[in-house]
């Protein structure tokens, strides 16, 4: 069922207006490059300049990996320690941990549940971020919460 007719036209002037005013308004949510001190603009082109194009390449890459506890002599630590040294990626993307549920005491319909450990993931954050040549970026999903 379509609105009254006599609504219609407050909707379009709605519409229009809220263009109008939205089409005036500068936009401050871009910073201007020059704005960024002397030095920080030198290291980010001496950074660049020296960097392969396959490293440029590795920058754009953000695998993920698990806030869960990862000791030092893990499979898993080799790899993400390969990824942030060898491959040069630009960051890394934080989910939450997963760990099978016992049968017991959940139904065997959930699986797994979410069991992120902060401290353990900002001690693996703090190790690969050590590692890397280049800082890394960490961005994070944490819709159920870190654990």
């Amino acid at each position: 069922m379509s609105p009254p007719l006599h609504t219609r036209p407050r909707a379009i002037t709605f519409v229009i207006l809220a263009m109008v005013v939205s089409a005036g308004l500068p936009i401050y949510s871009q910073q201007n490059a020059s704005t960024l001190d002397l030095e920080a603009r030198t290291w980010v082109m001496n950074t660049l300049s020296t960097m392969s194009v396959d490293q440029q390449i590795g920058q754009l890459i953000m695998p993920s990996l698990l806030s869960t506890y990862t000791g030092s002599d893990t499979e898993i630590f080799d790899s993400l320690v390969a990824l942030a040294h060898e491959q040069e990626v630009g960051g890394f993307l934080v989910f939450g941990g997963r760990e099978l549920a016992p049968d017991v005491l959940l139904n065997p319909t959930y699986g797994t549940v979410t069991l992120g450990q902060p401290m353990s993931a900002m001690s693996l954050i703090n190790r690969l971020q050590k590692i890397a040549r280049v800082p890394l970026i960490f961005s994070s999903d944490f819709e159920a919460g870190v654990g």
